[in-house]
Order: structure tokens, then C-alpha cells, then sequence
């Protein structure tokens, strides 16, 4: 096997673990391990064996996996915003800004597709993350309607009359008449 971290032969790797008893944590590299056929890593943070998909994807280190697991990461973040309550407003407003305005070039980003959608009561045009509005069609058999939680609760009023529903009745009085 190589000296280099992360970089290793597969075909010596197969005769390597095939040569060791598998019941036993083996080593893989210095940072990954097998724990009963599932490969896993040790997360720098908490010192916890966690399985590789516990952690985020990175180009930075030779693995090609983040040194902190996913919850780690989250609890750093966390911890980031609470110290640097003005940088994250500022970056999650842009965030927002960029997602509801159509026209903005940032959209396409790092590989993100927008579908676009008209809402419902204020007729703006507002955008989510195709493979969110996917899951959502596919788990919960609904579609965005709203852009906005300020639209959800305006729809949910009783004095309010969505356009569908205004124009089912102009059509009822206009076939009626």
C-alpha cells in the first residue's frame, strides 16, 4: 500500500482485507476503517467512528470527505451564527434575495436548478430548488403555492378567496345566467 494519506491500490486493499479477519475493525487508511462490511470514519471533532455517509463530501482533503461528521458541522455552524449573528443575516438575506428575484445571475450556481413558480395570493414569481419541489411532489404529492409564510397564512384566512375559486365563480354565474 502507498505512504500517502488516502491514496491506496485497490486490488492491494481487496487481498489486504481478504487476508485479515473481518469481524475485527480493520484499517483501510489512516483515517477510514471497516466495521463489519460498512466503511466508516473517525470524525475529528468528536472522536466518534461514524459510516462514510456521515460525512459531507470535500474536495480539500485526499479522501475526498470532510474531517467533521454532518452533525458536527451543523454544531459548528450553529455555533458560528450565535458569535456572528451579522454575517449570517447578512449571508442568508442574500441567500433569499438571489432565490426570490428571477432575474438574478447567481441562480444556476455550483449546479443548482430553480423551478419557478406564481404565487397563489400575491401573484409574485418566487423560485425553489428543483430537487426540493421534487421530493415534495413525490413524498407529499404537493407543489409550492406560496412564496411566502406571510401568503400561507394571508390563503388560510376565511375572508380570503383564492383566483381559482373567483373564477369558478364567475364561471358558475356566467353558465347559470
Amino acid at each position: 500500500m502507498s505512504g500517502e494519506r488516502g491514496i491506496y491500490n485497490r486490488d492491494v486493499l481487496l487481498r489486504f482485507l481478504a487476508s485479515v479477519n473481518r469481524s475485527e475493525v480493520q484499517e483501510m487508511t489512516s483515517e477510514h476503517v471497516f466495521v463489519d462490511g460498512v466503511e466508516c470514519k473517525k470524525c475529528g471533532r468528536c472522536d466518534e467512528v461514524k459510516p462514510i455517509t456521515e460525512f459531507r463530501r470535500c474536495g480539500r482533503y485526499n479522501d475526498g470527505l470532510d474531517y467533521r461528521c454532518k452533525s458536527c458541522c451543523r454544531e459548528t455552524s450553529q455555533i458560528y451564527c450565535k458569535n456572528n449573528p451579522e454575517k449570517c443575516s447578512k449571508t442568508h438575506k442574500a441567500y433569499l434575495r438571489c432565490v426570490k428575484n428571477p432575474a438574478c445571475p447567481r441562480v444556476g450556481n455550483k449546479g443548482a436548478k430553480f423551478e419557478t413558480f406564481t404565487c397563489e395570493v400575491c401573484g409574485k414569481e418566487f423560485r425553489r430548488l428543483k430537487s426540493i419541489t421534487d421530493w415534495l411532489c413525490e413524498h407529499k404529492g404537493y407543489l409550492p403555492h406560496y412564496c411566502s409564510r406571510e401568503c400561507f397564512h394571508t390563503s388560510r384566512c376565511k375572508s380570503y378567496k383564492s383566483p381559482y375559486a373567483k373564477d369558478i365563480e364567475r364561471i358558475k354565474k356566467e353558465v347559470g345566467a
